[in-house]
């Protein structure tokens, strides 16, 4: 008996586009782990790297941020994504604490 209620074929097919609409563009090198990043208005970008580092790239350069706390970096834990609050300008990120990485903090980051 079949189960019909997906909304796909039962043939699994691989189609490639005929028209890339895409391309890659490299925007900042030299990073270790790189895990999220965030636009800001003003056209820089907050990124993560796991093993805890925040890092502002403004101007086609780097800046390390201070005053991250100590994250978990192991398997999967480590500093994770960023987002921006655009409303209130806040930014947020989550992570893997410091007690084994078996829980998961929400932290407010600052504000622009």
């Amino acid at each position: 008996m079949h189960n019909l209620s997906i909304s796909q074929t039962l043939e699994n097919k691989v189609s490639e586009p005929k028209i890339y609409v895409f391309s890659a563009v490299l925007l900042v090198d030299d990073m270790e782990i790189p895990w999220g990043f965030s636009f800001l208005p003003n056209g820089s970008i907050l990124i993560t790297e796991k093993k805890g580092e925040l890092i502002l790239f403004k101007d086609n350069k780097k800046q390390k941020i201070g005053n991250i706390p100590e994250v978990y970096k192991r398997g999967q834990g480590g500093l994770l994504d960023i987002a921006l609050l655009p409303i209130t300008g806040e930014i947020w990120d989550n992570e893997h604490g410091a007690k084994g990485g078996n829980e998961l903090h929400i932290k407010h980051m600052g504000k622009l």
